[in-house]
């Protein structure tokens, strides 16, 4: 893990969003189709109970796509890019906390072991449940020189392969000034939750020239959460 030192605008709301919605894409980004109690035609299928499903990703993104366009109207039309960006991180936390969920149930004995220290926490991130939820690994995991933040990267969100923003939301260069991977961010915040590492995970656009969508989630831990790291180091 390195370290790296990064400054970055923070920025807090709070919404509440569709319950619908947040089924509708919580089960897109299940990674199996199986339940714990499968149906006869689903024992008979050729599918085996560890095979992972996949989802169409221009069906996903066609859903994510609208998902977005209720975030800039729904409950009411949103004031700033802020509120847009965390109505999305909200939808992604209620998911996040139900894909854990999912996993306790799914996963082999083995597979199950919770992390018990923050970069054990971080690296089941980036290693294991990133491939599963988002199709890859995350790009890079940084913590912040001087600081108690980390920085997982990924140079190509998945849910921002097929969608783009209005005009509106575009400088004079094309770059985004808005970032939908809020909702994965939030997806992150609400699995460290559900695993007992508590933290707000805030979504950053760094584009590149060869990396135009570029994100950045910063995770910051709760003081509980570091004070069970301490007591954990002895």
């Amino acid at each position: 893990m390195r370290h790296m030192c990064v400054t970055l605008k923070r920025r807090a709301c709070t919404v509440s969003f569709s319950p619908f919605l947040m089924s509708y894409f919580q089960s897109m980004l299940m990674p199996y189709r199986d339940s714990v109690r499968s149906s006869k035609s689903d024992k008979a299928s050729s599918r085996t109970v560890n095979e992972e499903a996949k989802v169409s990703l221009s069906a996903f993104s066609f859903l994510f796509s609208e998902m977005c366009t209720r975030a800039h109207n729904t409950p009411s039309k949103a004031s700033n890019v802020e509120e847009i960006e965390q109505r999305l991180t909200s939808l992604g936390v209620l998911v996040g906390a139900r894909l854990i969920m999912l996993s306790s149930l799914k996963d082999p004995l083995e597979l199950q072991r919770r992390p018990i220290t923050i970069e054990g926490a971080l690296k089941l991130f980036q290693d294991k449940l990133w491939s599963r939820w988002f199709g890859k690994p995350a790009n890079d995991l940084q913590r912040e020189t001087g600081s108690d933040r980390f920085f997982i990267f990924d140079t190509e969100p998945i849910v921002l392969r097929y969608v783009y923003p209005s005009p509106e939301y575009l400088d004079g260069e094309g770059r985004w000034s808005i970032n939908y991977a809020s909702f994965m961010g939030g997806i992150v915040e609400g699995a460290l939750k559900a695993i007992g590492f508590a933290a707000e995970v805030l979504t950053y656009h760094q584009p590149e020239p060869s990396k135009p969508h570029q994100s950045i989630f910063a995770i910051s831990f709760a003081k509980h959460v570091w004070d069970r790291e301490r007591r954990l180091r002895g």
